[in-house]
């Protein structure tokens, strides 16, 4: 057996061709920024849901609780409606980010009620 890099025994004593250059090639131009562009959705949609919570805790009134859980339900219908339209990724982007605020809008209110 090897030892270094090897987890298992090799047959030859030279790595294979491009073994070593895996990271390099991650990280290198337009892969770079597409991974980037993945895995920020999931903390965008965080971040927006923290955005709409906060937006409900500073309105200066106390929206209808009916507004409030039907929002979601709207927002996740112009989501299905802008997937089955084919709609632009940027377009997509903003719709799921809107769907974020204002299920953080919906749970900052239902949070609210539940306390009071």
């Amino acid at each position: 057996m090897i030892v270094g890099d090897a987890l298992a025994p090799q047959k030859h004593n030279s790595p294979a061709d491009g073994k070593g250059q895996g990271l390099w090639r991650a990280v290198s131009g337009q892969r770079f920024w597409a991974i980037s562009g993945v895995d920020a959705q999931p903390l965008l949609l965080a971040f927006a849901m923290a955005t709409g919570a906060a937006a409900y805790f500073t309105m200066p009134f106390e929206p209808g609780m009916g507004a409030i859980l039907l929002a979601p339900l709207l927002a996740v219908a112009l989501i299905a409606v802008g997937r089955r339209l084919l709609a632009l990724s940027l377009v997509q982007l903003v719709l799921w980010l809107a769907f974020g605020v204002v299920l953080g809008l919906s749970a900052g209110a239902v949070r609210a009620r539940l306390v009071a």
